[in-house]
């Protein structure tokens, strides 16, 4: 039955499509975000729902960015990622595991607004796969919004969600108005450590279809189910050095996903109950779910 869903779902972008697995209220139990391991997501769901290479890495061997190809290598930048979701609680839970030659901090202080200036990571998640323009700019008149502050607050990151992550200090949020909710228990929550050229981070996002800045209340939860297909976009950012630029990283590779969530790929909700291996074809064709006796 899996196999059946799996083949016929097709990626948004290109036919990429990923393994998003369920996570079951039970399996929250042993899921600690701030053990800076990734131990229980391999007990739990196996395989890992995307890697480094092939994922953001062509068939030459070549990191791809809108800029520059640079030649892939282990110790030079390496990752693996595990996406799950929980159906009570709208949630998108995420652990990684990145190998790096050289380790940059982001000097983030209390918010999350600076983590673009380290080694850091961008997901962004469309819970309805509704797609569109998300993300607007103030005063800036796209077409769609805005004329006004309370409209850009209402619109900006409402049916579709960016949050930035770092591993040290751990931290989630994304920018929008209404972090002081969004970017906390029970809405999110991060962990994570760095050892050498060794990391870990581990978090989890509530997905809205609706997200209401200043009303948690009347925000609207996205409702999951097995077989779904939601949009995401993992961008990953890479420092060699502090006032270098980074190496941007992204799945899909089109450009300004941040603004229009139609530029995502497919992450396929993928039910509990059996463990799974999961391969994504080097030629991003597609997801193939296998099993384990």
């Amino acid at each position: 039955m899996l196999l059946g869903l799996v083949s016929a779902t097709h990626g948004h972008i290109g036919g990429k499509s990923f393994a998003v697995y369920e996570l079951p209220d039970e399996g929250l139990e042993e899921v600690d975000l701030h053990d800076g391991s990734i131990g229980e997501w391999e007990a739990l769901l196996g395989a890992p729902s995307l890697r480094a290479r092939p994922d953001w890495v062509d068939s030459a061997g070549h990191y791809v960015t809108a800029i520059t190809e640079v030649p892939y290598g282990v110790v030079d930048g390496d990752w693996r990622v595990w996406l799950a979701w929980n159906r009570s609680t709208s949630r998108v839970y995420f652990a990684m595991e990145r190998r790096d030659d050289v380790h940059i901090g982001s000097d983030a202080g209390e918010g999350i607004q600076d983590a673009w200036q380290g080694d850091s990571i961008s997901l962004m998640i469309d819970g309805d796969h509704s797609g569109g323009e998300y993300a607007f700019s103030p005063h800036i008149d796209s077409g769609v919004c805005c004329e006004s502050d309370e409209e850009y607050k209402l619109a900006n990151n409402s049916q579709a969600q960016q949050y930035w992550a770092i591993a040290e200090p751990p931290r989630v949020g994304y920018l929008g108005a209404g972090a002081e909710w969004v970017n906390r228990p029970p809405y999110s929550e991060a962990g994570g450590m760095v050892a050498g050229n060794t990391s870990v981070l581990e978090f989890y996002v509530t997905v809205f279809d609706s997200l209401v800045w200043d009303s948690p209340d009347r925000s609207v939860r996205s409702v999951f189910s097995a077989g779904m297909v939601i949009g995401f976009e993992l961008e990953v950012l890479d420092y060699d050095e502090p006032v270098e630029s980074p190496l941007v990283l992204q799945i899909a590779k089109q450009a300004n996903p941040w603004r229009f969530a139609e530029r995502f790929v497919d992450g396929v909700l993928l039910p509990s109950g059996t463990p799974q291996t999961v391969v994504v074809d080097s030629t991003w064709g597609g997801l193939k779910a296998g099993f384990r006796p």
